[in-house]
């Protein structure tokens, strides 16, 4: 997780699901309970390698950062970030006047 600019911290495993709802991240023992709604942001950054670490998919806010680094997932962080998009854009659609 980044909260500061000096690092990014590892903080342990956790469990990151993607619905209709939005992103919920689940972890650090029962600690870790956030979430993130499909009308909070159009895009989702993501990356392949990063870092050479492995691929990546960022959720967070202006306080929090949290890099999740999915496990032998395939190409989820590419359909994660369309799927993200494409939430948003119907959200919007549906909410507008």
């Amino acid at each position: 997780m980044l909260i500061d600019t000096k690092c990014v911290y590892k903080v342990g495993s956790g469990h990151l699901i993607h619905t209709a709802e939005g992103f919920h991240l689940m972890g650090c023992e029962g600690l870790l309970d956030y979430k993130h709604s499909p009308n909070s942001s159009y895009g989702l950054y993501s990356d392949f390698y990063w870092y050479e670490i492995g691929d990546m998919i960022c959720v967070g806010d202006e306080r929090v950062q949290y890099y999740c680094f999915p496990r032998n997932a395939g190409n989820v962080v590419a359909k994660t970030r369309l799927a993200a998009e494409e939430l948003y854009k119907l959200r919007r659609r549906t909410t507008a006047p």
